[in-house]
C-alpha cells in the first residue's frame, strides 16, 4: 500500500512537471512569435536608415527568414492546438525601442550602420537562446515535429548571424583601409 502511494505521488509530480514544462513551451512560443513580428517591424524601419547595399540585402534576407520562422511557429501552435495571441513582449519592445532611437538619432552613416548590425545581432542572439530552450522542452516532452522545425530555425538563424558577423568584419576592414580613428578622423 505504501509503495503504491509513493508511486502515485511520483507519477503526480511527473505529471505536474510535464504540465509546467508544456506551459513554458507554449509561453515561449507565443513570446517568440510576438518577437518575430516585432523584428519585422524593426527591419522595415531600419532599412530607411541604411544606404549600404550589402547591409540592406542582409536585412531583406533576415526579414524573409523571420517570416519563415513565424510560419513555423504558427504550424507548431496548430500542431499543439494553442493560439499565439496574448503574448507579453512589451518589456522587449521597450528595450529595443531605446536602441532603435539611438540608431535613428545617429548622424554618422558608418556608425549608424555598425549600430544597425549590432542591433540585429542582439535580436538574433536573444531569439536563438529562446529557440534553443524550446527545442529542449520539445525534446523532453516528445514533440518530435516541433523539435525538427525549431532545429531548422536555429540553423537558419545561426547562418544569418554569421552573415552579419562577416559584414561587420568587412566594415572593420573598410574603416581600417580609410584609416579612420576612434574620433572618426582619417590619420
Amino acid at each position: 500500500m505504501e509503495n503504491q502511494s509513493l508511486q502515485e505521488s511520483k507519477e503526480s509530480k511527473q505529471m505536474k512537471n510535464a504540465i509546467n514544462l508544456e506551459n513554458l513551451f507554449v509561453s515561449d512560443i507565443k513570446e517568440l512569435y510576438l518577437f518575430e513580428a516585432l523584428t519585422q517591424d524593426y527591419l522595415k524601419n531600419l532599412s530607411r536608415f541604411v544606404n549600404y547595399e550589402q547591409l540592406n540585402f542582409l536585412i531583406r534576407i533576415y526579414n524573409d527568414e523571420t517570416e519563415l520562422s513565424k510560419r513555423r511557429l504558427e504550424k507548431i501552435s496548430n500542431l499543439r492546438d494553442f493560439s499565439l495571441n496574448n503574448a507579453d513582449g512589451l518589456y522587449l519592445k521597450k528595450f529595443f525601442d531605446e536602441i532603435f532611437k539611438d540608431i535613428e538619432n545617429e548622424n554618422d552613416n558608418i556608425i549608424r550602420h555598425i549600430k544597425v548590425i549590432s542591433f540585429i545581432e542582439r535580436l538574433i542572439n536573444y531569439k536563438l537562446a529562446i529557440y534553443r530552450m524550446i527545442s529542449v522542452y520539445s525534446s523532453i516532452l516528445g514533440f518530435e515535429k516541433p523539435v525538427r522545425m525549431i532545429e531548422d530555425t536555429i540553423e537558419e538563424k545561426v547562418k544569418t548571424f554569421c552573415e552579419f558577423l562577416y559584414l561587420t568584419e568587412e566594415m572593420r576592414d573598410h574603416l581600417r583601409s580609410k584609416e579612420v580613428n576612434q574620433n572618426g578622423v582619417s590619420n
